[in-house]
């Protein structure tokens, strides 16, 4: 072929043909494929959580992006949602009805899937937790004995103690315990608790589990040695058979102490107690440098040194208004409601019931008191083998007013009287009723045995042997 041809007229038909047809298609320029886009999930949820028993719904879960045209949601349904929980495949939202209960924290997928059926799957979890505060006023629900024991754990009142003892007690909690935003600030009964489990009307080894070898109740705080700084409500529910024997050790009660500002106990009651100690001992509380309010005590209470009290060993608390009917035992300042009432603390509206026995300063409600004392009264027995034995009060060195003693006072020492053994502070508006019976050649009177302070409007109508 002249070698003046063009060139492509000098190739072969077939591969000319190829050459032409790749001129009309952009010079041969090969015609990539369109990519397969796929859905993905960006974004990590936080954990859905719920409260058992409760109808609420979750936020959104996060959506997928990419993937080749509409996105469809689904939960994997190899892990089905827990009874009472239902998944909104619009919203991406999960919903609780009233029928949930409490399980601890799981992993769900959920499952988008676009046009073609590629699918992303995005993990997540779901927690059901117990509300503790159902009726959200702050206080977490007390209705076992374990739960009651936890809160040596927690003093404060806050929920947040993490031991595994209080895990036990109130397992799979939801946040906070339940409690409104404002927090947890105490405890409350919501039934009644008996220690006495075999229902014999007395505790022994076979109620094993605060028995501890015979040493009984370990008092709330006692290991930390501080006291309950929160709030304990009983709702008017009863604690019965509380028993404790603790005879070396100091300030024995329910409670170690209640103490510090804010402190408080309302409305509950011990029945049946038996507490042993060693001084600074109560059926409730050692210790009272907080409010005791409408709470009550009956049974047992000895201690074989100083400071005992049916309610509270020594009183230091700013007001308390209470009663017991405890039979108290013990060597001196022994009151049937309060051991010894410090110069800056209050009594006010509380009673005694119980027979007091000590050697000195016995009183039939205080045995030696400062502060104040306001209609208040005693009524149950007093006897004593040491000085300053009364009805109401063994000596006082504060200001009573408006009570009274009707509880008959035996007595071997000296200064003997039917509302006080010793005056050193002021009685007004109170009187005494009951037998006083002392030696001849003592100071033994009706109203008062010793009398160095005042007595304004108060009197005794009592027979004096």
């Amino acid at each position: 072929m002249p070698w003046n041809v063009p060139f492509w007229r000098r190739l072969p038909r077939w591969l000319a043909g190829c050459l032409w047809l790749a001129s009309l298609c952009g010079g041969g320029a090969p015609v990539a494929a369109q990519a397969n886009a796929r859905p993905a999930f960006a974004a990590t949820p936080a954990p859905l959580t719920f409260t058992a028993g409760t109808a609420q719904t979750s936020a959104a879960l996060p959506p997928a992006t990419g993937g080749d045209g509409r996105l469809d949601y689904a939960l994997d349904a190899t892990t089905p949602l827990p009874r009472g929980l239902t998944f909104d495949t619009t919203a991406r939202t999960v919903t609780a009805d009233a029928t949930t209960v409490a399980q601890a924290a799981a992993t769900y997928r959920l499952v988008a899937t676009d046009a073609d059926g590629d699918a992303a799957r995005l993990e997540f979890t779901i927690a059901i937790g117990n509300d503790y505060d159902d009726d959200d006023d702050g206080l977490i629900a007390i209705a076992t004995l374990a739960q009651l024991d936890a809160v040596r754990h927690d003093l404060d009142g806050d929920g947040a103690a993490t031991t595994g003892a209080y895990a036990a007690a109130f397992p799979l909690p939801a946040a906070g315990m339940g409690c409104p935003a404002s927090g947890c600030r105490g405890y409350e009964l919501t039934a009644d608790l008996d220690f006495d489990q075999n229902d014999d009307d007395r505790i022994t080894a076979a109620d094993a589990a605060y028995w501890n070898d015979g040493a009984g109740w370990l008092p709330i705080g006692h290991g930390a040695n501080i006291g309950f700084r929160a709030e304990f409500q009983g709702n008017g529910h009863a604690i019965s058979h509380l028993f404790i024997h603790r005879s070396a050790s100091e300030s024995v009660g329910l409670f170690f102490r209640v103490g510090g500002r804010g402190a408080r106990v309302e409305g509950l009651a011990l029945r049946d107690v038996q507490v042993w100690g060693r001084r600074i001992v109560g059926g409730l509380a050692g210790r009272n440098i907080g409010t005791i309010v409408a709470s009550s005590v009956s049974g047992r209470v000895t201690g074989s040194e100083d400071r005992v009290g049916g309610l509270t060993g020594d009183n230091y608390g700013r007001s308390l208004t209470s009663s017991a009917s405890a039979t108290v035992v013990g060597e001196t300042d022994v009151g049937g409601l309060v051991g010894f009432n410090g110069s800056r603390s209050d009594i006010v509206a509380s009673a005694a019931s119980g027979a007091v026995t000590a050697n000195g300063n016995g009183g039939g409600l205080v045995g030696n008191m400062g502060g104040t004392v306001t209609a208040s009264s005693a009524t149950g027995p007093v006897t004593a083998s040491g000085d300053a034995a009364g009805g109401l009060a063994g000596h006082i060195y504060g200001v009573l007013t408006f009570s009274s003693a009707t509880g008959a006072v035996v007595a071997s020492g000296n200064s003997v009287g039917g509302l006080a053994g010793i005056n050193g502070g002021m009685l007004v508006g109170s009187f005494a009723t009951g037998t006083v019976l002392g030696r001849s050649d003592h100071y033994v009177g009706g109203l008062v045995g010793a009398n160095g302070g005042a007595l304004v409007g108060s009197y005794a109508t009592v027979p004096v042997a």
